[in-house]
């Protein structure tokens, strides 16, 4: 079954932080065309992760060409611990994603609670869909929060309605015991 959501109130936000910007290389150039080509989402370019502008974010695009594949994970690790407060932003980190970083990413991403994603830098080409799905799982998140909501109102609802009915059939009780 497939649905179309409600226009949103503001524009999609990424902010993106390259976090070594005196370095300008082909990788670099390449990220920058294919953010570009992105016409629906606000683009933000952040100096930091603590910067002002921040929030609201949808979602963060990080450059870690700086970062070998050997020191990816330990990278992302304490990635993660620094955006513990925005734990809900997913993430998609551009870096050299070779075979070993895969495979140590991946015990990672399925015991962490944060939703992030790699681009291997030589392979830029799936870089829009996989912003596209990181912010459409934090969408979904957001729609389960509020189904939670939901509910916890119509449960609490019902229990009143509950105690009501049950002070009422006490009290017929208590009228046909007469």
């Amino acid at each position: 079954m497939s649905y179309y959501l409600a226009p949103r109130e503001r524009s999609l936000r990424v902010c993106y932080v390259n976090y070594d910007n005196r370095i300008i290389d082909a990788t670099l150039e390449q990220v920058e065309r294919e953010l570009d080509k992105i016409y629906e989402f606000e683009i933000v370019e952040l100096d930091h992760l603590d910067a002002p502008e921040f929030d609201p974010c949808d979602l963060l695009v990080l450059i870690a060409h700086q970062t070998t594949s050997d020191h990816l994970l330990d990278w992302v690790k304490s990635l993660a611990v620094r955006l513990a407060k925005r734990i809900w932003t997913p993430t998609l980190i551009i870096g050299d994603l070779r075979p070993v970083a895969t495979r140590d990413l991946v015990g990672f991403a399925s015991s962490s609670n944060w939703y992030f994603d790699v681009v291997d830098s030589e392979h830029l080409s799936s870089m829009a869909l996989r912003m596209a799905n990181l912010i459409r799982i934090k969408d979904h998140l957001h729609e389960l929060f509020r189904y939670e909501s939901s509910l916890s109102v119509i449960e609490r609802k019902a229990d009143d309605q509950k105690k009501r009915v049950d002070e009422l059939i006490k009290k017929l009780q208590q009228q046909i015991d007469r």
